[in-house]
């Protein structure tokens, strides 16, 4: 008899602007191509991005998350300079909870602004060891 083969689990990490459901729904040929070998989780960044000026209130999409901004009126803008990391720890705070509620996971997946946070997470756990 074969042995019983578990399933992947994949931390899934959205980009700027998005939400674990847009995410989700973005990865859905993915997800369904995968569907018996990888279990994905999808979570969403703390921090919600202030609506466009140029948008009402009423218009804003509620699903517009971050990981962290980076100018003083938290806008994260990848292609300007900063020292600035405006919610950041919040949102290692976040992980750290999900892998010691969640975890273990088999590997993280990010888009855009979430897979640079993979990145910079990657390299502080190897400083760390």
């Amino acid at each position: 008899m074969l042995p019983i083969k578990s399933k992947l689990r994949i931390l899934a990490l959205h980009g700027y602007m998005q939400s674990d459901v847009i995410f989700s729904a973005k990865l859905g040929s993915l997800r369904k191509g995968f569907k018996k070998e990888i279990d994905f989780t999808f979570i969403r960044a703390p921090h919600k991005v202030p609506s466009n000026n140029e948008i009402s209130e009423e218009n804003a999409d509620e699903n517009e998350y971050g990981w962290w901004f980076n100018t003083e009126d938290h806008v994260f803008k990848a292609t300007v300079p900063s020292e600035l990391c405006v919610g950041f720890d919040d949102s290692i705070a976040l992980i750290e909870k999900i892998f010691s509620e969640q975890g273990p996971f088999d590997g993280i997946l990010g888009f855009s602004q979430g897979a640079a946070f993979v990145s910079i997470l990657c390299a502080m756990m190897k400083r760390k060891n």
